[in-house]
C-alpha cells in the first residue's frame, strides 16, 4: 500500500506541475504579443517597416507586417526572439511582401491545458494500475523462487614459479619526430600602392572580385600625358628619318650627325620618363586573387597610398622558423592534418620569400586564413636504436621499468625512455637495456623483482607454450680443401677479327639530294660595319650524275643576319637568297673521299629592312652572277654521303638610294649530308 501511495502522490505532483507550466506558458505567450508589437513600434526604421495590422479569430492573432524584400531576412531573424506558432510570406507587386505572424491566443491555450489535464489524468491511473500489478506479480515470484547465492571467484594467487614469454631485443632503425601545431595564411597576398599620385577616372572592380595577373584595376587621368607622349614620338621618328638618309650607306657629315643624335638620346630620354609615368597611372594586378579596392572614382591620391590588397587563396602556406628549416627538404611531401576538417591534406615544402614554406593546395576555397594545422617532420634517425614494444613498459613513482630474463629469475630493470612513436608503439630507450637482453611479455602482474620464472615458447608442431630448452652448441663444420685455380684448364676460344671494307658503288646515272648548313661571307666593308663579314644559311641541292663524274646541280640557298647602325644601335635585317645552276666534275679516287670542281650561274635575291627605311623596306633587289664551286664527298655508304661545298660568288647590287654599288662577293661554305637514288 506504501508504494502505491507514493506512486499515486509522484504522478499527482507531475500533473500540478504541467498545470502550473501551461498557465506560465498563456502567461508568457501573452507577453510575447505585446512586446512584438512594442519592438515593431520602436525599430521601423532599422527593420524596413512600411506599416502592420493586427487581426484575431477564434484561437489566433495575427501581427502583419508590410515590407520590402531586402528586409525580409532580417525580420526572420528578428522573429526568432518570440515565440509564435508560425509565420507565412506573401509577394505582392513590385518588391514589397507582407509577413503574417500568428499568435495562440489565451482563450485558446486554457482549453488546450483542460484536454491536456485530462489526458494526463487517464494516464496516471493506466500507470497506477500497471504498477500495481507488477508489484504484486514480483511478491508471488519471491514466494516461489529461492534466492540463489552467487560465490564470488576468488583471484588466481600467482605461482612460486611464473609462466613467461619473451622478446629478444634487437638493434634497428628509429625515426624521432618533431610535432608541428602552426597557422596557415594565403600563398600569396599583395598590396598595390600608388606610384604617382593623380585623380582617378575609372575603377574596373569592385570589393570580392576574382581579378587575374595583369588585370587593370584602377585607371588615373593620363589624357594630357598620352598626348604629351605622341608629340615626342612624332619628333623622335622625323630626327631618326633624317639620320637614316644622312648616315645609312653614304657619304657621311660627322659634325650634322653627331647633333642629330644628341637630339635623339634627349628625345628618347623623355619619351622613356613620359612612358614609365603613363605605366604608373593604370594599376594592374600584380597576381591573381580576391581584392579589395581602397579607392572610389574622383579620389585624390597621393604617392604610397593603398590602391587595392590581393589575395590568392588558391594555395595556402604555412611560413617554417628559420630554427626548423633544416628539418626540410624542398619538394619533399607533408601530410597535414586540420583541426576543422577531417580529411587530411598534403602539402609540398618550397621556398617562398628566402623561407622554407609548405604549401598545399587549397580545393574548393575550404582552408581559411588562420586555420590551425598539425603535421610531423622527423627530426633525427637513430641507427642501431634500442627499440622495444610501448606496452611492454611499467610505470611508478620511481621511474618506467620492464622485466628482463636473469637467468631462472626475473630482474625489474629502470628505463631512460628518449622518444616514443605512437603510431607503431614503439619506444626508443636510451639507457637501462643492451642489445641481447630477453624482455618478458606475458603475466608481468605476476612478477617482482628477483621472481623465479619459467620461459616458455610454442611448440612448432602442437602449437601449445612448452618449457624453453637450452640451445646446443654449433656443430663444427668441417673446413673443404682450397682448390689451386692454376690447376683447372683454361680453354682457348680463337676469335677472328672481320673487317669489312666498303668499296663505292659505282652508278652511272641517278639524282641525290643534299641538305646543309653553312656560312656566307660578304666583301663589302660597309655591309661589314653594320651586319659583320656575314650571314649564316642553309642549302638545299638537287644532283644528277650523268656518269661517275660529271653532275649537274641546282642549288638554293637562304642566309640570314642582323645588325645596328648608329649610336642609337637600332635594329636593321639583311636576307640573301641565291639560286645557282651549273655543272661540276668527280675525280676519280680510291677510298671514301671523292674530290669535285665545277662553275653555275647565280641569281641573287637581296632585301634589307629596319623600322625607319622608307627607300627599300619590304622589297627585293635581285641581280645575276657568276659562281666557281670546289669541294669533295666523304662516302658512308652505297647511298649516303656527307659533302663540303665551298663556293665563291661574283655578285654585285645597286641601289637607287645609294651613290655606289655594293659588292656581295664572297666565299660561301656549307657542310651537309647527301642521299642518292639508285
Amino acid at each position: 500500500m506504501k508504494v502505491k501511495f507514493i506512486i499515486t502522490w509522484f504522478l499527482v505532483m507531475v500533473v500540478l506541475g504541467s498545470f502550473v507550466g501551461q498557465l506560465n506558458a498563456i502567461n508568457h505567450e501573452k507577453e510575447n504579443v505585446s512586446k512584438y508589437i512594442e519592438h515593431l513600434n520602436a525599430d521601423q526604421d532599422a527593420l524596413g517597416i512600411s506599416s502592420y495590422g493586427l487581426l484575431e479569430s477564434s484561437n489566433l492573432i495575427e501581427v502583419r507586417v508590410y515590407t520590402s524584400k531586402k528586409f525580409l531576412d532580417l525580420l526572420k531573424k528578428d522573429l526568432l526572439k518570440y515565440e509564435n506558432e508560425r509565420f507565412t510570406v506573401k509577394e505582392t507587386s513590385g518588391d514589397e511582401v507582407i509577413l503574417s505572424v500568428f499568435f495562440l491566443k489565451q482563450e485558446a491555450k486554457q482549453e488546450i491545458k483542460k484536454e491536456v489535464k485530462k489526458e494526463v489524468k487517464q494516464e496516471v491511473k493506466q500507470e497506477v494500475k500497471q504498477e500495481v500489478k507488477k508489484q504484486e506479480v514480483k511478491k508471488e515470484v519471491k514466494k516461489k523462487v529461492k534466492p540463489v547465492v552467487v560465490k564470488k571467484k576468488k583471484k588466481k594467487k600467482c605461482p612460486r614459479r611464473v609462466k613467461v614469454q619473451v622478446v629478444p631485443i634487437l638493434a634497428k632503425s628509429f625515426n624521432i619526430y618533431k610535432v608541428f601545431n602552426m597557422t596557415v595564411v594565403p600563398s600569396n597576398e599583395v598590396e598595390v600602392k600608388a606610384e604617382t599620385e593623380g585623380s582617378v577616372v575609372e575603377v574596373l572592380v569592385k570589393t570580392g572580385d576574382r581579378v587575374e595577373e595583369g588585370q587593370v584595376l584602377v585607371k588615373f587621368d593620363a589624357v594630357e600625358a598620352q598626348k604629351e607622349l605622341s608629340d615626342l614620338l612624332v619628333k623622335l621618328k622625323a630626327l631618326k628619318v633624317k639620320l637614316f638618309k644622312r648616315e645609312h650607306w653614304k657619304e657621311r657629315n660627322p659634325k650634322a650627325e653627331e647633333n642629330t643624335k644628341k637630339e635623339i638620346v634627349k628625345l628618347e630620354d623623355q619619351i622613356k620618363e613620359k612612358k614609365a609615368n603613363i605605366e604608373r597611372m593604370n594599376f594592374s594586378a600584380p597576381i591573381s586573387g580576391t581584392v579589395t579596392c581602397n579607392v572610389a572614382t574622383e579620389d585624390k591620391v597621393d604617392v604610397g597610398d593603398l590602391i587595392a590588397k590581393i589575395v590568392n587563396s588558391d594555395k595556402m602556406k604555412i611560413v617554417i622558423g628559420q630554427s626548423d628549416e633544416q628539418l626540410f627538404k624542398l619538394n619533399d611531401n607533408i601530410n597535414l592534418k586540420f583541426s576543422d576538417i577531417s580529411a587530411l591534406y598534403s602539402g609540398t615544402v618550397v621556398s617562398s620569400n628566402s623561407a622554407i614554406a609548405i604549401e598545399v593546395e587549397n580545393t574548393n576555397n575550404v582552408l581559411k586564413k588562420g586555420m590551425k594545422a598539425s603535421f610531423k617532420v622527423i627530426k633525427q634517425v637513430v641507427n642501431d636504436g634500442i627499440v622495444i614494444n610501448t606496452d611492454l613498459i611499467s610505470s611508478n613513482r620511481t621511474g618506467s621499468f620492464v622485466y628482463i630474463v636473469n637467468g631462472k629469475r626475473a630482474r625489474k630493470v629502470y628505463v631512460k625512455i628518449q622518444a616514443t612513436d605512437n603510431l607503431k608503439r614503439e619506444s626508443l630507450i636510451s639507457t637501462g637495456l643492451s642489445k641481447g637482453d630477453e624482455i618478458i611479455s606475458t603475466n608481468i602482474k605476476c612478477l617482482y623483482d628477483k621472481k623465479k620464472i619459467k620461459v616458455m615458447v610454442v611448440d612448432d608442431k602442437t602449437g601449445k607454450l612448452v618449457k624453453r630448452k637450452k640451445r646446443k652448441k654449433t656443430a663444427s663444420v668441417k673446413k673443404y680443401k682450397k682448390v689451386d685455380a692454376k690447376n683447372i684448364k683454361k680453354t682457348k676460344v680463337n676469335k677472328k677479327k672481320v673487317r669489312k671494307t666498303f668499296e663505292y658503288e659505282e652508278v652511272k646515272k641517278g639524282f641525290s639530294l643534299g641538305l646543309g648548313l653553312g656560312y656566307m661571307s660578304v666583301s663589302d666593308k660597309v655591309f661589314n660595319d653594320v651586319y659583320g663579314s656575314g650571314l649564316l644559311g642553309i642549302d638545299f641541292k638537287v644532283t644528277y650524275f650523268f656518269n661517275n663524274n660529271w653532275a649537274a646541280f641546282l642549288n638554293l640557298s637562304y642566309g640570314m643576319a642582323s645588325g645596328e647602325f648608329t649610336i642609337l644601335k637600332d635594329k636593321t635585317d639583311v636576307s640573301m637568297i641565291p639560286i645557282s645552276l651549273g655543272v661540276k666534275y668527280a675525280f676519280s679516287m680510291s677510298g671514301k673521299f671523292k674530290p669535285f670542281v665545277g662553275a653555275a650561274v647565280s641569281h641573287y635575291n637581296l632585301k634589307e629592312s629596319n623600322d625607319i627605311s622608307t627607300l627599300e623596306k619590304q622589297s627585293w633587289k635581285s641581280n645575276v652572277g657568276a659562281s666557281l664551286i670546289a669541294g669533295t664527298y666523304y662516302t658512308l655508304n652505297d647511298k649516303i654521303s656527307i659533302y663540303l661545298d665551298l663556293k665563291y660568288d661574283i655578285i654585285k647590287f645597286s641601289f637607287e638610294s645609294l651613290n655606289k654599288d655594293l659588292d656581295f662577293s664572297g666565299l660561301r661554305t656549307f657542310v651537309g649530308i647527301s642521299y642518292r637514288f639508285k
